[in-house]
């Protein structure tokens, strides 16, 4: 079908005919950091985490959950 083999997740553009391709180390070496890092999925309990009233203060302006009519 004429595709070039897969390597890498990147992103592939075309600007007046000349060929982009920006993958991960491209990103890193413009922001001047190292490719590589770590992802963790999700959290083990999220309903009784300690971060939970630090989001709400902070999205809601109140620690209570679920209370979510006096946004500011």
């Amino acid at each position: 079908m004429g595709l070039e083999p897969f390597v890498d997740t990147e992103i592939r553009s075309s600007i007046m005919g000349v060929p982009i391709f920006i993958n991960q180390e491209t990103i890193a070496y413009v922001i001047g950091r190292t490719s590589e890092g770590s992802f963790k999925d999700g959290l083990d309990n999220n309903k009784k985490s300690p971060w939970n009233e630090v989001v709400n203060e902070t999205m809601f302006g109140t620690t209570k959950k679920g209370s979510y009519n006096n946004l500011s």
